[in-house]
């Protein structure tokens, strides 16, 4: 979990980090990007980094968007949630659940297909 010192906005990407690190791929390295697992989220830890907008992959390894948008409502965070995704039938429905169960977050889906194939929901 990289945390910031200085208080200031970022954004949170929430995943599996040791699947990441084990493929091979680093970490980027950006002071406003900050990256947790999801089993690390706490009240405290979104108090301390202040994240503008939390992004994670609709479907990811232990939880999903779902999931991750309860985690959020229960922990006090109020602001945007980006779930990424390859296309999907009904992203619609997804939406329509957080938005329903989750009113404080402001949730979208971004699919992404070909290069020049992105939808936003």
């Amino acid at each position: 979990m990289n945390e910031r010192p200085n208080g200031k906005q970022s954004l949170l990407v929430v995943g599996n980090l040791s699947d990441w690190i084990a493929s091979g791929k680093d970490l980027p390295r950006d002071g406003d990007i900050v990256f947790s697992d999801f089993a690390d989220l706490s009240e405290a830890f979104l108090i301390k980094i202040r994240p503008e907008l939390v992004l994670s992959q609709l479907l990811a390894t232990g939880f999903d968007a779902v999931d991750l948008a309860h985690r959020l409502c229960d922990l006090g965070y109020v602001g945007r949630y980006v779930a990424l995704t390859g296309p999907l039938v009904h992203a619609d429905l997804i939406k329509a659940e957080v938005d329903r169960s989750c009113p404080n977050l402001e949730f979208d889906i971004i699919e992404i297909g070909a290069a020049s194939d992105v939808r936003t929901l």
